[in-house]
């Protein structure tokens, strides 16, 4: 019914870097492990590939500034204290090849598929919430007899799961959008801090200055019904953005939905 718009991080592409690699037994890897424990990789990068019967090792990226000198320069070191037995002394450039790393620790499936192609990597597990669907049904029914006028987003209705706690509709007054007035009535109203722990339904997508009134709020999700070509949430995701001290979610509706 109502699907959670995604955050830019999970929107974008997985990226992609150059780095070295050495190509090893698998019987060096300890002491590969070892050798390698104070190298700044990142840290959604596994160090290890299976490449055929060897290893591929990650060692360095190419655009932190490493040169291939500087990087044969590591591997000389570490094969003198043991690592990489199999590896050819005269020649240790031979055995570093350029590989090509994800550059972004992936979030969603699609990244994680594109990212493990390259390279093998960890991935971020996001929490997928359980929706209320009973309970969001029903307030959405009743933003068909709010959302008449329609100089904002309509209407706004802030509930929680003990019922309605506010309903505002839009009017022609500077100050008069629903959303504006809704967080307004619950912050007088005092029944908890601000709109903590509360939802606001609306009919579409607001202005900017109602979705930053989400964020002065502290209000907990927002169902928005239709979206806005190029809206705060849809097109600025602003109730994501990591420079605001409060951040929430948005859920759009996914099938067409008829509101007066």
């Amino acid at each position: 019914m109502f699907t959670r718009l995604k955050t830019a991080e999970e929107e974008r592409r997985v990226g992609v870097l150059e780095a070295y690699a050495v190509r090893t037994s698998k019987h060096d890897i300890r002491k590969f492990l070892r050798a390698m424990e104070y190298r700044r990789l990142p840290r959604h990068l596994k160090r290890i590939k299976p490449q055929d019967s060897d290893l591929l090792v990650l060692v360095d990226l190419v655009q932190d500034g490493g040169s291939m000198d500087r990087v044969v320069g590591l591997v000389r070191s570490m094969a003198e204290g043991g690592f990489g037995n199999g590896l050819p002394a005269e020649d240790l450039a031979s055995s570093i090849e350029i590989v090509s790393v994800p550059e972004h620790q992936p979030i969603t499936d699609s990244q994680y598929a594109e990212g493990t192609a390259l390279w093998p990597c960890i991935r971020t597990h996001r929490f997928i919430e359980e929706l209320d669907i009973e309970y969001i049904t029903r307030v959405v029914e009743m933003l068909k007899t709010r959302s008449a006028i329609s100089i904002c987003c309509g209407a706004c209705i802030i509930a929680g799961g003990e019922g309605i706690v506010s309903v505002q509709e839009d009017t022609d007054d500077v100050l008069g959008h629903s959303v504006l007035r809704a967080v307004e009535e619950v912050s007088k109203a005092q029944v908890s801090y601000l709109c903590t722990g509360l939802d606001a339904f609306i009919p579409r997508e607001p202005c900017l200055s109602c979705s930053m009134a989400f964020v002065h709020g502290r209000i907990k999700r927002v169902f928005c019904v239709k979206r806005v070509s190029g809206g705060p949430f849809s097109g600025l995701k602003i109730n994501y953005n990591k420079s605001l001290n409060h951040r929430y979610p948005v859920y759009f509706m996914d099938e067409p939905y008829e509101l007066a």
